[in-house]
């Protein structure tokens, strides 16, 4: 059995971390050959490993790259798209999609973005609406995404909710004795209009005027 990846438009962001982990979880499956198809600029020389092989695409590759893998594919194989689009055909075996991008598939103002942004987060709203039935389950990590695709008209029975975890940071976690301080607030994230920076400042002030000073850091 082969397991093939496409991350092909995937360099930067939380897309890359998450790929980087999957990449790193497949010492875990030395029995297992992966394909991994990944942006051309994208660093993989770190992750080089007998039972994982990568294919540079070039921007203007990414939307063959579904039919390169049907090409090499069999029953038995296994495809992920880690690209929050599902492929435009449907593969002969198993298909997982991997969804992490929430303006996929629900309406967000995209008031503050470029005009590029929102034409490109239109179309990846379209793409996905018009091939969701060419994926066999699609992985989401909160039950609220959950339940927006259940409204959309997603079976709720091809959802598989997996909250993300970093398998290599826990097991850090789980030999160290952290402590947890209680009052600190640590928010991870990119400049983007839709990160909400300014509405949570916001509730800190609120908090503030209820004698509540918990420590944000952003």
């Amino acid at each position: 059995m082969i397991i093939f990846v496409n991350a092909s438009n995937i360099h930067t962001g939380g897309g890359k971390v998450i790929l980087n982990d999957f990449i790193s979880a497949t010492k875990f499956f030395n029995q297992i050959n992966f394909k991994i198809y990944i942006d051309s600029r994208f660093n993989f020389t770190e992750f080089e490993r007998k039972n994982v092989s990568f294919t540079k695409t070039k921007k203007r590759q990414r939307f063959l790259v579904c039919f390169e893998i049907e090409k090499q594919t069999h029953n038995d194989d296994i495809v992920i798209y880690l690209t929050n689009i599902p492929p435009i055909i449907r593969h002969k075996c198993k298909t997982v999609l991997m969804l992490q991008n929430r303006f996929v598939i629900d309406y967000f103002s995209l008031s503050g973005f470029s005009i590029l942004t929102k034409i490109r987060i239109n179309v990846e709203k379209f793409l996905f609406f018009i091939n969701k039935n060419n994926v066999d389950y699609i992985v989401v990590q909160s039950n609220s995404m959950s339940s927006v695709l259940q409204k959309k008209g997603v079976d709720k029975n091809k959802l598989l909710i997996i909250a993300y975890t970093n398998i290599d940071e826990q097991e850090k976690i789980t030999n160290v004795n952290h402590q947890r301080q209680n009052n600190i607030f640590l928010y991870v994230s990119s400049d983007d209009p839709h990160k909400n920076h300014k509405n949570l400042i916001e509730a800190w002030c609120l908090l503030s005027e209820e004698n509540i000073y918990p420590k944000l850091i952003l």
